[in-house]
């Protein structure tokens, strides 16, 4: 009985010692593609960093906060035995109606930088992702925008849409961006129209 004993306690033993080898080997076998450290530096804003804007169709001057800024790992599809770092932001209005408001998202993994605006309307939802790669390549080296000159600024185009009951429109508009303050200038849908206002930036107070 001893030995039968000795032996099932032998062969817990063996099992508890493989699987932990194998873990082991299964960590060292993942690759882990990590984030570009300049794009984590420059855009991984703390929460309560925030930006000014005005838009050309009201006038009305709006803050836009962040209210959530993390960092994690998620597996990596475009590689075997690979995971990938990623890192999100959520951007609020300062202010509060449902009816005419607008959310941000920013999402970063190894050289790519994804905006995504959302516009919340009575009849519609409207958005825009456009993503560039990380180092920028830079479309003007100087852009002045309300008394203020941005250096090294990266012009990308994304492909927005308008939602107005069955019918869906998509139009592509140009976004501005730099490594100093962030998104500087960008285009989205007003209403349930074709037309667009242009939010543009006044002022901003980024932490990192």
């Amino acid at each position: 009985m001893k030995q039968l004993n000795l032996l099932i306690f032998l062969l817990v033993l063996y099992g508890i010692v493989f699987f932990v080898s194998c873990s082991k080997e299964k960590e060292k076998g993942t690759h882990l593609n990590k984030l570009d450290a300049g794009l984590e530096q420059n855009f991984l804003y703390k929460t309560g960093s925030y930006w000014i804007y005005r838009d050309s169709v009201t006038g009305v001057v709006d803050s836009f906060v962040v209210t959530a800024s993390n960092k994690s790992e998620t597996t990596d599809t475009t590689c075997a035995n690979c995971d990938k770092e990623i890192a999100s932001l959520t951007i609020k209005p300062y202010r509060d109606n449902v009816m005419d408001s607008m959310s941000m998202y920013i999402q970063m993994q190894k050289q790519a930088l994804t905006y995504r605006c959302v516009t919340y309307q009575s009849i519609f939802v409207g958005g825009f992702p456009g993503q560039v790669t990380y180092p920028f390549v830079t479309t003007h080296p100087s852009y002045s925008l309300n008394g203020t000159a941005y250096a090294n600024v990266r012009e990308a185009f994304v492909n927005s849409y308008l939602q107005a009951n069955d019918t869906v429109t998509y139009f592509s508009r140009p976004y501005y961006v730099n490594e100093e303050v962030g998104l500087i200038k960008f285009t989205v849908p007003y209403r349930a129209d074709t037309s667009f206002f242009v939010w543009e930036l006044v002022r901003a107070n980024v932490i990192r």
